[in-house]
């Protein structure tokens, strides 16, 4: 899989799962567990499959042109998402089954998957008005594109505060391996001679228990506990910006807060 299979494996995912809504929404049948709620189950596999893998490519080896493609599909992705939890024709199909759950005979399980999925829908806007599913949507979107800054931010800055050691003295108490994967690291960001000790995305450097050298271990704790917090991966006012939507779409949403909503 490269880089620029993503693109069309995106869109063909998104196109079959739109066409698979559709077909639900626009059936000439009344609404059934079968022809609704497990047709719905069942759709957006394409999508699911792509998403799994573009994603954890994201979250563990992203390139330059991995992060444009996140960039350009997160809030493409939540659009379409809203489009399908914001359809009204969708959510009254629903709640069809819903009502009459109780005379359909269904498994302890199928009665369970048509509350869920009518409580998800609700709890996404589904019975909102037009113009308040409107604003949501737009929320959510912006929302989707600051989470992207958000990630990208961290990851350069997290890689820019990498700690480049010169004296092989101040690595007292590593072992040869972290030596090694030092030494190798230096090499690849162009010190060659040097080691440089890269961030994991959480702030207590497991090193920080067997380096003796006091300095450094500070230098450490200071460059995680930093990231992205100044300078121009700053993520200060993404965060502002990110509470302040969240807040606005829990009240939409007829809770007192955002983590209410959750």
């Amino acid at each position: 899989i490269r880089d620029e299979h993503y693109r069309p494996a995106f869109e063909a995912g998104l196109a079959q799962h739109r066409a698979e809504i559709t077909a639900i929404v626009d059936a000439s049948v009344p609404a059934t567990f079968d022809n609704t709620i497990a047709a719905l189950e069942r759709s957006g596999q394409l999508l699911r499959r792509v998403a799994i893998v573009f994603w954890a490519l994201t979250s563990s080896d992203a390139t330059e042109s991995i992060s444009e493609i996140e960039r350009e599909y997160a809030p493409k992705l939540t659009a379409h998402f809203d489009a399908i939890a914001l359809n009204t024709q969708l959510f009254e199909r629903i709640n069809s089954v819903y009502e009459q759950r109780h005379a359909l005979d269904l498994t302890a399980e199928q009665l369970h998957l048509v509350e869920q999925t009518r409580l998800r829908f609700q709890l996404a806007g589904a019975a909102l008005a037009d113009s308040e599913k409107q604003r949501l949507a737009a929320i959510n979107e912006r929302i989707a594109e600051l989470n992207t800054v958000f990630q990208a931010n961290l990851l350069a800055d997290t890689n820019a505060r990498a700690v480049l050691v010169t004296d092989a003295a101040e690595l007292d108490g590593l072992g040869e391996d972290e030596r090694a994967a030092a030494a190798q690291a230096a090499t690849d960001a162009g010190h060659a001679g040097g080691w440089l000790i890269t961030l994991p995305l959480y702030t207590g450097h497991p090193w920080l228990a067997q380096l003796r050298n006091r300095e450094l271990r500070a230098r450490i704790h200071a460059a995680s506990v930093a990231r992205a917090s100044e300078g121009e991966h700053s993520n200060a006012e993404v965060v502002l910006e990110i509470v302040r939507l969240r807040a606005e779409r829990a009240e939409l949403l007829g809770f007192a807060s955002a983590a209410e909503a959750n």
